[in-house]
């Protein structure tokens, strides 16, 4: 494909793949009024705003300003990562600061200093699922809500309404600049309705969780583990319930999988238990290879370019297809419905492996 052809194309695929994410993200916002849901889609919603500002500003077709959020939407786009970070040790201090920032401010509210000397309190809320599975908790939906770098103690809920509405402003910006019409989109489940129950409990204490051998097992382990669950099941939870077949599928799923498993490589490296580094390391070891750097980076943001040359190949190359030819030339061919499958064999072995790690009591799950 000469470059003349690829810069006519360029900005074409990379609209309709906007025009697509938009019209899906904002059908389930509307169609998913659980406030857990929503909570959880926010780093979605903030990936969205972000990198689809950022190509329309690069072609001057855009000058939406988000200066006037509340919150940083670029620290929320981040949480995607799970909080892996390339340095361990960075890694480790933000889960531990976080899990610290909440706790004091949990601890700050008790009135009686026995509760708080003797740990009778609860510092961490955990949401599951009808199937009982982690979908999320309230450590990971507070470190979304960033100022000047930091986590916010205390998040006000008018700031939280005004981040909504900024949210909101810009789908509908989007909307009139793209021309997407208010039909909703047939590939969203509209009806789709999530039963979540929840847990609270201490995080103070040797063990949160433990091992299925009743071993110990270090505090940032458990955290980032509980935090990788989440998002890998909300992820499932998305796709089977309400985003279904839509190629939006495909851009959550693989990014929950890519910084998953990046979260455990780490975790296989600085955590010193050797049953969890067996089990980590023999979970990572049977996943398909769907590593490729490239493709990543076409979900995190909507250029098919790296280095000024387009990642997708010119004998792949089909406006037809899902992602116009990209999935083809990252995986030697593999198409887009392949990819999805593996992918999610992938965060199933993943969701099962960390499930059986965590040892989690849910005889005294409520009602949300």
């Amino acid at each position: 494909m000469n470059k003349s052809i690829i810069d006519d194309e360029y900005e074409k695929i990379s609209l309709f793949m906007i025009k697509n994410d938009c019209e899906v993200l904002r059908d389930i916002a509307l169609a998913c009024k659980n406030p857990i849901i929503s909570l959880s889609l926010l780093p979605y919603h903030a990936l969205f705003c972000t990198e689809a500002e950022a190509f329309l500003k690069n072609y001057n077709m855009s000058n939406f300003s988000f200066d006037d959020a509340p919150f940083d939407i670029k620290r929320m786009r981040v949480r995607l990562k799970q909080f892996w970070e390339n340095r361990n040790s960075l890694m480790k201090r933000e889960v531990l600061s976080l899990d610290t920032i909440q706790d004091d401010l949990f601890g700050s509210r008790l009135s009686n200093d026995f509760v708080s000397d003797h740990n009778l309190y609860y510092n961490l809320g955990i949401y599951f699922d009808q199937n009982n599975s982690v979908i999320g908790n309230t450590q990971l939906y507070s470190s979304f809500f960033t100022k000047n770098k930091s986590v916010e103690p205390y998040v006000d809920k008018d700031e939280v309404i005004n981040f909504g509405a900024c949210i909101g402003k810009y789908y509908a910006y989007m909307a009139r600049k793209l021309d997407i019409t208010n039909k909703k989109s047939v590939l969203i489940d509209l009806d789709a309705r999530f039963t979540l129950r929840y847990i609270d409990i201490n995080t103070n204490v040797d063990d949160i969780f433990g091992l299925t051998d009743g071993s110990s097992i270090q505090k940032e382990t458990q955290l980032l583990l509980l935090h990788a669950l989440s998002s890998v099941n909300f992820a499932l939870i998305m796709v089977f319930n309400v985003i279904r077949a839509n190629i939006y599928s495909i851009r959550i799923m693989y990014i929950s999988m890519y910084y998953a498993m990046s979260v455990l490589n780490s975790i296989r490296k600085i955590d010193p238990n050797q049953m969890i580094q067996g089990i980590i390391g023999e979970c990572l070891d049977s996943l398909i290879n769907l590593n490729s750097s490239d493709f990543r980076s076409c979900m995190m943001h909507y250029s098919f370019y790296n280095n000024n040359v387009c990642l997708i190949k010119e004998d792949y190359y089909n406006i037809e297809v899902p992602f116009c030819g990209l999935v083809e030339s990252c995986f030697d061919g593999r198409n887009a419905q392949s990819l999805r499958n593996d992918v999610i064999y992938n965060l199933d072995k993943i969701s099962k492996t960390i499930s059986e790690l965590l040892v989690i009591d849910i005889s005294c799950l409520n009602a949300l």
